[in-house]
């Protein structure tokens, strides 16, 4: 275990800088963005603009949480490799060849996926935003379409930061997230100061593009020309259908699930309510969700070292980090969720127009609670998946169910109260009880 991570406070070691660096610019940058969006577009086109972010989570579909798959199968196999200082693979042999194949095969098929998800989340988007007849004079379907094609270009190079976190390189993607935010924020408040409008999200995403293009192009070379030269041996690689597909389908279903349990409410209520609602619950799950993105920091950054412990037999290691990750994150949650509500609060009263942009102060304390109890959960997952298995499956299939229903019954005949209230109770009540369940029930976890 790291020295760092072992004797501090709340285990900050290196890779969790690099993340807080990265998400520090975008803390500070929430109240310009905020003040932007309501300066800048309407009641309707705030409805819109996040619609099209919920739209976006349709991309699971396509992507199927291979990325996932492909940090753990490479952090197993990492745990016999190492970087050189040019930045290329040398140790064992058949190890190398198995992780750049792996990486290999990943890019091929993320570019086809990628290709392909255009094509089809296009005119999906487009008839879900058409549905609004209400908003006729709001420009969308230009920027829905650019917003897409450079979306599906980004999610090509998902592998590859995979592979680079898999490979103990979560200090390195950590420090691209930074310079990504740094350049890309100040970049997007310009295109909405001067009335981008819905345009923001593509230029937002090719800035994204832009930078990540340059990085790995510029630090990654070698290893990229390394992926694509090694001579491929069938019989000593990774095989898809016997190693990575067992594995891979039960994620993607988890993954579709996750669509259902995250991503539904702004759309539904966009669809069945109107695109002004839609934009209050838009604008609190932006808020609210900066309590799962920063205290997940604590698991993500550790999770890329599970496979390797374990390959490595160092269960009882592994059992130590997951549980102070567990329980720093969860301690991180609760202090950014108490300071977020008070913040809230205080902001309404200086400025009462935000009041019309954003869900009452009692809703956002719901979501506050309904990111805690995630974390809580995605902790587990995390852990669990380690052992290249996904017990939680059904969990969350049923969970899904659970709430894709209980979502589409309350933006139909209901309202965002009952929304956000079974949610938070069918998280807590089905899905802690399931995640304990299914962690305490075998010892090969412990």
């Amino acid at each position: 275990m790291n020295k760092d991570y072992k004797n501090n406070l709340l285990g900050i070691d290196t890779p969790l800088i690099y993340f807080f660096l990265s998400k520090f610019f975008s803390l500070i940058a929430a109240p310009i963005s905020i003040f932007l969006i309501t300066q800048k577009l309407n009641a309707n086109e705030q409805g819109y603009y996040f619609t099209f972010s919920s739209l976006l989570g349709i991309s699971v579909f396509f992507e199927l949480g291979l990325g996932v798959v492909i940090t753990q199968f490479t952090s197993h196999e990492f745990g016999k490799l190492n970087w050189t200082t040019s930045r290329d693979l040398i140790g064992d042999e058949i190890a190398k060849h198995r992780v750049l194949g792996l990486i290999r095969k990943s890019l091929f098929w993320y570019f086809v996926m990628a290709s392909i998800m255009a094509v089809i989340i296009i005119p999906i988007g487009l008839f879900t935003l058409n549905k609004n007849t209400s908003n006729i004079h709001i420009n969308y379907v230009l920027p829905w379409i650019l917003l897409i094609l450079v979306f599906s270009f980004n999610t090509a190079l998902i592998p590859f930061i995979a592979f680079l976190e898999g490979c103990n390189k979560v200090a390195e993607v950590q420090k691209l997230r930074i310079l990504q935010t740094i350049l890309i924020l100040p970049f997007t408040w310009l295109i909405l100061f001067f009335n981008g409008k819905l345009f923001v999200f593509f230029f937002e995403y090719l800035g994204y593009l832009l930078v990540l293009s340059t990085w790995i192009f510029i630090r990654y070379r070698l290893i990229l020309y390394q992926i694509f030269n090694f001579k491929y041996l069938q019989d000593i690689s990774i095989s898809w259908k016997k190693d990575i597909f067992p594995m891979q389908w039960k994620i993607a279903l988890s993954w579709l699930s996750a669509y259902f349990i995250n991503y539904m409410f702004v759309p539904l209520l966009f669809h069945y309510n109107n695109s002004e609602i839609a934009g209050k619950m838009g604008m609190s799950l932006k808020l609210t969700g900066y309590v799962y993105i920063f205290s997940m920091a604590w698991i993500n950054t550790k999770s890329p070292q599970y496979g390797a412990l374990l390959s490595n037999n160092q269960k009882d290691k592994l059992g130590q980090i997951f549980k102070k990750a567990t329980i720093y994150a969860l301690i991180v949650a609760i202090m950014i969720s108490s300071a977020l509500i008070i913040g809230v609060f205080f902001y309404k009263l200086y400025k009462p127009s935000f009041a019309e942009r954003i869900l009452p102060i009692s809703l956002i304390a719901l979501l506050c609670l309904a990111n805690i109890i995630n974390i809580f959960n995605s902790s587990i997952a995390s852990y669990l998946r380690a052992y290249k298995k996904e017990p939680l499956l059904y969990v969350s299939m049923i969970m899904a169910f659970l709430i894709a229903t209980s979502n589409l019954v309350s933006a139909k005949f209901f309202d965002v109260n009952i929304m956000i209230l079974n949610y938070v109770v069918i998280l807590f009540i089905y899905g802690v009880g399931a995640h304990l369940y299914i962690f305490n029930k075998n010892e090969n976890y412990k």
